[in-house]
């Protein structure tokens, strides 16, 4: 049996210097190869709400350069067309001068390669391939505005990228607009994006990985039809409610939104849940006849729906259903691990043929908070306690505040991908990534954590009802303690492994190849958007 040698736990204080941008310009999404000096605004954003208690200021640089880099027009859609649109808060930015600095050669060579893709040059890219960062957008603003106790973010001004100058409170209501234009432009009435590029992004949240979509028989969503997430549901469902508060309830155009989102959430619960699984589908995409479908895969993008409004205000049963479908099912061994929550269910673990970026094998650190914010909103302190002590010890444990980890069939947790501390004859795991370090949602939920913990000893608990007590008493039956470690003698005794992990990277990237390639010949059969289909065409 051999025992990883614990490492130094990383500092979270220091790595959050790392990835902070110069000059007051937000957050880079990693201090790692491929993200350092990369301004990712749905990173940014969620940085952003993370520690908007410990440090409100970042929130307010980034709002403010997102206000600057939001689209303002139309692009065409085709070949290195960077998906632009009026209110869309854009996906990723890089330039070859940051901070006075040139990048590194590495850095340019990713600029280079991107701007070929989605428009730009040698000096500057900019693309708005993101569903969920232009609702993410709309309710920090809210949520800082409500911590600040006062609306005066909204007066301040900055001069958008062409040059003219405008308020944060016209940046989010253009926002706003886009988001309500795609649930109006939906036939389904839902909160749908395809990509209008054809060699953007395919699938535009946060799970972007070219398998992240995929139904239980191995099909691959088609990514140039319509697909609604369903975490990007509960997004959009935030920013309607946040932009009714900002612009005010009493207010036509508030009131406007609220009854929208009220629609919006039946036509949600309607289309997305699975009464046969107790749970949420994945996503909604469409078959080669333009028809709306279940993406069945069971995946933990459904358990980010607690961290939103979505179940707020529902009659009991409802709320019993849902609540309690999502948190007997994410807290079931199909998912929890003694990382974190699995991002996809294990029970798919023979769908793909290697350990997928977001696939049965991963764990992300990001998404094991959202959960766990989720489970504490909802009166599950108990069980949020549990995910939020995986998210440190592993990360203490690493060494590091990786992008994610990957935590194969039995549970084993492979805490050095790089095989750097030489641990004898690892076992070659084939797979797409090696996760970045320095992760900048992964240090902002580290310290997030911290900080909820502090504010927790100075407060008094919450009242919880009978029936949360109960679900939280009955899941913490199946989810297995584990306490934060204290020390690195104790780490090294959590995370005791029989092998050692590296990663064959090629391999897994020609497997990623062959499985889009076998969905592409299917797509072939696909209706698009000459058939009237794709939105915004």
């Amino acid at each position: 049996m051999t025992r990883p040698k614990a490492p130094t736990p990383p500092s979270a204080t220091r790595d959050l210097a790392r990835v902070r941008a110069p000059n007051g310009r937000g957050v880079y999404a990693s201090d790692g190869d491929n993200y350092r000096n990369a301004f990712f605004a749905r990173d940014s954003l969620e940085v952003s709400e993370d520690l908007l208690d410990r440090y409100p200021e970042i929130a307010h640089e980034v709002i403010l350069e997102l206000a600057q880099l939001q689209g303002t027009r139309y692009t065409p859609s085709g070949p290195r067309c960077n998906e632009e649109e009026p209110g869309r808060i854009h996906h990723e930015a890089r330039e070859r001068v940051t901070g006075g600095h040139v990048i590194s050669l590495e850095s340019q060579a990713i600029l280079d390669a991107l701007s070929k893709r989605w428009g730009g040059d040698a000096q500057r890219m900019l693309y708005y391939g993101s569903v969920d960062a232009t609702p993410l957008y709309v309710r920090l603003v809210a949520r800082y505005c409500a911590r600040a106790g006062n609306q005066k973010l909204l007066d301040e001004t900055v001069v958008n990228k062409d040059g003219d100058t405008v308020s944060v409170r016209s940046s989010v209501l253009a926002a706003a607009k886009w988001v309500t234009s795609k649930i109006d432009s939906s036939p389904i009435g839902l909160f749908e994006y395809h990509r209008r590029n054809p060699d953007g992004i395919e699938y535009q949240g946060w799970r972007d990985g070219k398998l992240a979509i995929m139904h239980p028989n191995g099909e691959l969503a088609y990514p140039d039809l319509p697909i609604a997430t369903i975490e990007a549901q509960g997004l959009a469902y935030d920013a309607l409610k946040s932009a009714a508060t900002l612009i005010g309830t009493a207010k036509p155009q508030g009131k406007a939104w609220l009854s929208q989102a009220k629609h919006f959430r039946e036509s949600v619960l309607r289309a997305f849940w699975m009464p046969k699984e107790n749970y949420f589908a994945t996503a909604i995409d469409r078959d080669e006849s333009g028809h709306p479908r279940q993406v069945e895969s069971i995946t933990a993008a459904a358990a980010e729906l607690l961290d939103t409004e979505m179940f707020d205000s529902l009659d009991t049963t409802r709320y019993h259903r849902y609540v309690g479908g999502i948190v007997s099912r994410i807290t079931s061994s199909e998912f929890i691990t003694d990382a974190g929550v699995r991002t996809t269910s294990l029970r798919h673990r023979f769908a793909i043929d290697h350990y997928a970026y977001q696939g049965p094998f991963t764990v992300w650190h990001k998404q094991t908070y959202d959960i766990a914010k989720g489970l504490r909103r909802h009166g599950m302190p108990r069980l949020a306690d549990q995910l939020e002590n995986r998210i440190v010890n592993t990360c203490n444990a690493a060494g590091e505040h990786s992008e994610y980890v990957y935590v194969d069939a039995k549970g084993n947790v492979c805490l050095d991908p790089r095989n750097q501390r030489q641990m004898g004859k690892p076992e070659v795991i084939i797979a797409t990534n090696i996760p970045d370090k320095g992760q900048a949602w992964t240090v902002s939920a580290a310290l997030a954590i911290k900080e909820h913990r502090r504010r927790r000893l100075l407060s008094k608990p919450p009242a919880i009802d009978l029936w949360t007590r109960r679900q939280e008493t009955l899941r913490l039956r199946a989810v297995p303690d584990i306490a934060m470690a204290k020390n690195r003698r104790t780490l090294a005794r959590l995370y005791t492994t029989s092998h050692a992990f590296s990663v064959d990277q090629q391999r897994g990237v020609e497997r990623e190849s062959a499985t889009v390639e076998r969905n592409r010949v299917r797509w072939r059969h696909f209706g698009g958007c000459g058939q009237g289909l794709c939105l915004g065409a």
